[in-house]
């Protein structure tokens, strides 16, 4: 949800704060698969409890630790990759491929094969068969 839908669903003539914002939004993702108008208009009764402003920032807490997670790991399927080329470049083509796999573990394939292409590494056969089987 927007700060823009958020702020219409509570009645605001204008944009609410984002720091408002920040916390029903928080709330809202971890809410699983609640309307945002049910949500605002349950949000609206307790947005001021103590409860539901300790939840949101054990939200904010785990949603931040999940970022700084993913973060870290495509840093290191990144490094995989650039490894795997350089692996390639000498020759190595299955040690390359074996590399290449424990990234698409971490990130997927797809986006090993984007990484790939923006920085012009080559592409594997297995790369060639994944954009044929998944671009039909």
């Amino acid at each position: 949800m927007t700060i823009e839908e958020y702020s219409t669903l509570m009645g605001y003539t204008e944009t609410c704060e984002m720091a408002e914002y920040e916390i029903a939004n928080a709330i809202y993702m971890a809410a699983g698969e609640m309307d945002k108008a049910t949500f605002c208009k349950e949000y609206k009764k307790t947005k001021n409890s103590p409860l539901v402003t300790i939840l949101a920032a054990e939200a904010n807490s785990k949603d931040k630790v999940l970022r700084e997670k993913q973060t870290d790991e495509i840093k290191i399927a990144h490094a995989l990759l650039r490894e795997a080329d350089d692996v390639r470049t000498s020759g190595l083509e299955e040690s390359a491929l074996a590399i290449e796999k424990i990234a698409a573990k971490m990130i997927g394939r797809k986006d090993c094969i984007t990484w790939k292409l923006n920085k012009g590494f080559k592409l594997s056969e297995e790369d060639a068969g994944y954009i044929n089987n998944n671009l039909k």
